[in-house]
């Protein structure tokens, strides 16, 4: 038992490190930074190259580490957060996903793929309590960083600063507080502990690409078990979540530590997403008067206008009628004509994207109609394509049947989840979501009994009377569906209830004042959303005739989010779900390329596209009689697509 508190005491003070860094930038610009574990990843790599390749003393490394992570903090916010600011807190975390998959492939590109180690500075032999001499160093930088920073943010100026721009940032600005600055000093600050934490973190695991993922979810769990709006909640919670980590390794399992984290972690979103020490937020003036760049103001009057002259045009040359169904009934066509035009080494990849398609288009439910971010798509089709897998391979049962049972299960599931989560926002779901995603491909390695581990389940190829489907049959059965779910969710769409659901999600105070209820619209649209991974999951089993752990990954749902954050709609999703697919085939030479690509898009996407493309799903339009003057396009594009029509 000694052991296992000393090693909690060891892993706590670094969990606290990373999760102050996190806190850090919350606390003054409400954005959950996923960088924030690869940028800890980027400054152990360079720890390494000065220690370990260069042989310099350890605390070079410490100091260097310290350095390009206060530099990558502030580069962070100075090119590319403070540009954004007055987005949505989505986009916000969408660019920190962008610089995070930018600096894994520096990381890949500079150090590869192989596990890299430093060594301690001190000897491994134990000093007081099981603890030695780099534990106990440990211990005192957590300490006097804690120490420090609650200084700084009860008994200085700056800490004021900090605590008003949280609060309103508005107001700080009417008060004289500079709050770039303040936003600034923030992020360099919580690059510096992303780095601090890093270069400590070497000794104890072995340095990889992927290395500070399980960190990021780990100390974020720390966040949210002390409270995201408390520095000496995140020092309980670091503490904590240690404890119950190694208690559940040491007595329970430790193949299961993993899953215990996730655990944790949603438990406490779901019961109290406010933390042990934290307090309820209000939001209401989080991005209210926040101002844009001038390069973005010119960017969006040339949006605005590029938008005024397509309306014009499509007055005038289309009457008022939209232009959508041209576009739609092109789609198909593509969808049939593919193969025979590409030939048949396509046809796997043309099947994959169709499957891909399904999974983006309910991932679209959930961004663009449910204002959420999900990384559990790849969750939900995990466990859609296990679940056919054992219907079809173990108990004989009829593909077609295992498709409809499959998806209505997974609806069940995506319900039950929805029911909890519905209320979280921001940072707090997209969190929510990414312990989901983590821990299906983790719980399908240790299942071996249903999942069959590392080695996965084969899943016989369906048959049509008796006789196994051939590769242009298997296509079919996906475009089949594919289409289906394409016309569904375009025809839900235009329906008054997809109106309703579009007020619902836009205006909740709109929506209450006619009797909707927003929080089970919320539900409804997470509910179709992970229903249709599911959908995606049982084709993909049926397509490539076997399930494993690692058809599932982060690395899935980050493609599918991708796709989506481009696509922006259900027609785009067409689109950007042909890029997640094609673009690894274009660098398959060199797949470091394909992750800087998707990095580089999910940025620019947040400045080149328009905020809402939801208007491709919107098929009617007001005829204009002949004669009629063109009237203009509305200055913001949203108010002249949504247009609710709600009856009480």
């Amino acid at each position: 038992m000694g052991a296992v508190l000393a090693s909690s005491v060891v892993t706590g003070s670094l969990y606290t490190i990373m999760a102050l860094g996190l806190v850090a930038i919350y606390r003054t610009t409400r954005v959950f930074n996923f960088a924030h574990g690869m940028m800890a990843a980027f400054c152990g790599y360079i720890s390494y190259q000065i220690v370990t390749v260069w042989e310099l003393p350890f605390i070079v490394g410490v100091l260097a580490g310290i350095g390009v992570g206060a530099l990558l903090g502030l580069l962070s916010e100075r090119l590319l957060l403070s540009r954004l600011y007055q987005r949505t807190p989505l986009e916000l975390v969408i660019a920190t996903f962008g610089v995070s998959l930018i600096l894994q492939f520096l990381i890949i590109r500079l150090w590869g793929h192989e596990e890299r180690g430093v060594s301690a500075p001190f000897s491994d032999r134990p000093i007081v309590a099981n603890l030695t001499g780099y534990d106990l160093l440990v211990v005192a930088v957590s300490l006097v960083v804690v120490a420090l920073l609650t200084a700084v943010l009860l008994r200085t100026d700056v800490g004021l600063r900090l605590r008003a721009t949280f609060e309103d940032p508005v107001a700080a600005r009417l008060a004289g507080i500079n709050v770039s600055v303040v936003r600034t000093l923030s992020w360099t600050v919580a690059g510096a502990m992303a780095g601090l934490a890093g270069v400590l973190l070497t000794p104890l695991l072995f340095l990889s690409p992927g290395s500070m993922n399980i960190i990021l979810i780990t100390a974020f769990a720390a966040a949210v078990i002390g409270g995201f709006s408390s520095f000496y909640g995140t020092v309980v919670g670091g503490i904590g979540l240690a404890l119950v980590l190694n208690l559940g390794g040491t007595y329970v399992s430790l193949q299961f530590r993993n899953l215990i984290l996730y655990a944790v972690i949603l438990v406490f979103l779901w019961l109290r997403p406010e933390g042990l020490l934290g307090e309820r937020e209000d939001e209401s003036h989080a991005t209210e008067g926040e101002r844009a760049g001038a390069i973005m103001r010119r960017w969006h009057q040339l949006l605005t206008a590029l938008a005024s002259l397509g309306e014009t045009i499509r007055q005038r040359v289309l009457f008022g009628h939209a232009p959508q169904w041209l576009l739609h009934a092109l789609m198909i066509l593509i969808v049939i004509v593919a193969p025979p035009i590409l030939g048949v080494e396509w046809q796997l990849s043309l099947g994959t994207w169709l499957i891909y398609f399904i999974a983006v288009a309910g991932l679209v439910m959930i961004m663009t109609y449910g204002h959420q971010f999900s990384l559990a798509q790849n969750a939900f089709m995990g466990v859609g394509a296990y679940a056919t897998a054992w219907f079809v391979a173990d108990r004989n049962g009829d593909w077609l049947l295992a498709i409809v049972v499959t998806s209505l299960g997974v609806a069940v599931l995506a319900v039950l989840i929805a029911l909890p989560s519905a209320r979280l926002k921001g940072a707090y779901f997209a969190a929510m979501t990414l312990a989901l995603g983590l821990a299906l491909p983790e719980a399908a390695y240790n299942w071996t009994g249903l999942t069959g581990g590392g080695d996965g389940k084969v899943v016989p190829r369906p048959t049509v009377d008796g006789e196994p489907m051939n590769g242009d049959q298997q296509y079919l059965l996906v475009a089949t569906v594919a289409v289906i779910v394409f016309v569904a969710l375009i025809a839900f769409r235009n329906s008054p209830l997809g109106r309703r659901m579009v007020l619902a999600a836009d205006s909740p105070k709109a929506a209450r004042s006619v009797g909707l209820s927003p929080w089970w619209w919320q539900v409804t649209v997470l509910a179709i959303g992970g229903s249709l991974g599911g959908v995606a999951g049982s084709l993909s089993a049926l397509h490539s005739g076997i399930v494993s752990p690692t058809s599932f990954t982060l690395d899935l749902a980050l493609l599918l989010f991708v796709a989506t954050v481009v696509g922006g709609s259900v027609t785009g999703a067409f689109w950007g779900t042909a890029i997640v697919v094609l673009v690894p085939v274009a660098f398959k030479g060199s797949q470091e390329f394909s992750i800087m690509f998707f990095g580089l898009t999910l940025i620019v996407a947040l400045f080149v596209l328009p905020r809402d493309m939801s208007g491709t799903d919107v098929l009617s339009r007001r005829k204009r009689p002949r004669g009629e003057p063109v009237v203009p396009a509305a200055q913001d594009t949203r108010s002249s697509i949504v247009q609710p029509k709600i009856s009480t």
